[in-house]
C-alpha cells in the first residue's frame, strides 16, 4: 500500500485570447473522494477538487 498512483488526463481544448492561452475541459472524469489520501493534500489541492466538481 502507498506505492502507487493513478494518472488522469482531461482532453483540453486551447484557446488564445490577447496573446494569452486558457484551456477548456473537453472530457471531465470526476474524482472518488473516498479514495483520495487527503491527509496529503494542500488547501490548494482542495480547493482544486472542489472547483474541478462545480
Amino acid at each position: 500500500p502507498g506505492e502507487y498512483g493513478i494518472r488522469i488526463e482531461n482532453m483540453l481544448l486551447v484557446h488564445e485570447k490577447d496573446g494569452f492561452n486558457w484551456f477548456e475541459n473537453l472530457t471531465l472524469c470526476p474524482y472518488d473522494k473516498n479514495l483520495i489520501a487527503k491527509e496529503l493534500l494542500t488547501q490548494a489541492d482542495v480547493n482544486f477538487i472542489n472547483d474541478y466538481h462545480q
